[in-house]
Order: C-alpha cells, then structure tokens, then sequence
C-alpha cells in the first residue's frame, strides 16, 4: 500500500479551500476545490495549474512543469512543481 502521508499532509495545509479532495488518477492524485481541478500530487511532488502569466513566475523560479509519457512521446501539461 503507497504512503498517503504527503497526500495527507498537502490536503491538511490547504484545508480552508472549500470542498478539497484529491482523487486517484492514474497513480498520481488529482486536487479539486469543488469541481475546480488545481493541483496534481505525484511521487512526493505538488503541482499547481498555471495560466501564461503564472506560468513565468514558476519557470523563472526552477520549478518544472508536470511531465508525463503516453505512446513514446513526452507530454507536457500546464501545471508547475511546487
């Protein structure tokens, strides 16, 4: 069984977010405040969605962008480690 304790802790910082939960996606865990999906949780690492102004603010930081394989190929989606 995979350890929730970051999962766990992340939930308990953003507790005063309404209605947050993370739900199982393909091994990793997507994050929601109601029905707004904002955040993904994989292999002990936090990301955030990012718009294009955003998005600079976490590059020019170092902070990466959610990566992950399908058919060979690398995608890139518009969320930012933490």
């Amino acid at each position: 069984m995979p350890d929730d304790s970051f999962k766990e802790f992340v939930l308990d910082q953003l507790g005063a977010l309404p209605e947050l939960r993370a739900r199982a996606m393909f091994g990793a865990h997507g994050l929601y405040a109601g029905e707004k999906f904002f955040g993904i949780l994989d292999e002990g690492r936090l990301f955030f969605k990012t718009d294009a102004q955003s998005q600079t603010d976490y590059t020019s930081r170092g902070m990466k962008p959610f990566t992950y394989e399908m058919k060979g190929r690398v995608m890139t989606m518009s969320y930012h480690e933490v």
